[in-house]
């Protein structure tokens, strides 16, 4: 894939080519199945962007402003034939500028979309390649409260997948930390913030091939060297 035709996509989604450049980056998109996926990206970023919603002001602010509007002195200001002259020639150059920043800033959002997309699609690869493991176990447990968890493990890849159902809130101040448990001692195998909790909490770890068991404590907000509570969670791995 050329580098220069792959820069385009940008400025292609936003119809910001000559001519010649469309026609040149058209042939190179019929066969470079890497720049059409980003430029669907960009474009569903584009679509959501600009499906924003506006909120209508309330009655009363219009009615205030009016009133506000009506109570002050308007002072005419005049603006000098030379300097209105100076503003149409910088005007075209103003236009460009907002131009670009839109285009920067949109591109820049695109960005952090397909960043998150990729470390979304490279997670999905990693959990299924532990599901396909030729050496996979699969441990599930019911605990109190409606809490069920599911691991499904690989020695061989040294990663084990991790899904939680119903896991308590967190307390402000604390995260989740979830450890392998093993002979050697214990290993941290991540941290989870409140903003991690989903239904069901899905987690890709890696660091159980000499392990135990795995388990989930509270610590304090960023976690700890060691385990500093009881297990919220414990599951023995096959």
């Amino acid at each position: 894939m050329s580098a220069e035709m792959h820069a385009m996509v940008g400025a292609y989604a936003l119809d910001a080519l000559d001519h010649i450049e469309q026609v040149s980056f058209e042939s190179h998109l019929a066969s470079c199945p890497m720049c059409a996926d980003e430029l669907v990206g960009f474009h569903e970023t584009a679509e959501r962007l600009g499906s924003a919603v506006a909120v209508a002001p309330p009655p009363r602010l219009r009615t205030a402003v009016l009133d506000e509007v009506s109570r002050t002195t308007q002072e005419r200001r005049v603006i000098p034939l030379q300097r209105r002259d100076r503003w149409r020639r910088r005007m075209p150059m103003l236009v460009a500028a907002a131009s670009a920043l839109a285009v920067v800033s949109l591109f820049g959002v695109y960005l952090a979309e397909h960043d998150r997309f990729a470390d979304e699609q490279n997670q999905q690869e990693q959990q299924a390649a532990v599901l396909a493991a030729n050496d996979a176990s699969t441990t599930s447990e019911r605990l109190g409260g409606g809490t069920r968890v599911k691991v499904i493990a690989s020695d061989s890849l040294d990663r084990a997948v991790v899904v939680m159902h119903g896991v308590p809130p967190l307390k402000s101040g604390t995260s989740y930390q979830m450890w392998a448990v093993g002979s050697a001692g214990v290993q941290s195998l991540g941290v989870m913030g409140g903003e991690d909790l989903t239904e069901p909490t899905t987690r890709l770890v890696k660091g159980i091939k000499n392990a135990d068991s795995v388990a989930l404590t509270v610590e304090p907000e960023g976690g700890s060297e060691r385990p500093t509570s009881k297990p919220v969670i414990s599951v023995d791995l096959v």
